[in-house]
């Protein structure tokens, strides 16, 4: 991150990130999301409408198992 903060502003790559879990203090998520937000100059993002929509075009992973030789 610190080769993205010696970047100027206008040439920065728009970075894309997910997690399942975000929110490391539930008692105060607001709190935590805002501080997720400030350390890593972003904005947090959920989806809260259309969620069944939504689920049908991500279709879960199918996990695949390669053993190690």
């Amino acid at each position: 991150m610190r080769e993205y903060y010696r970047c100027p502003v206008n040439q920065r790559p728009k970075i894309f990130g997910m997690t399942a879990s975000p929110i490391w203090n539930t008692k105060d998520a607001a709190n935590s999301l805002a501080i997720l937000e400030k350390n890593l100059n972003a904005t947090v993002v959920a989806v809260r409408h259309h969620v069944a929509e939504l689920s049908g075009h991500s279709p879960r992973p199918k996990e695949v198992v390669i053993p190690r030789l």
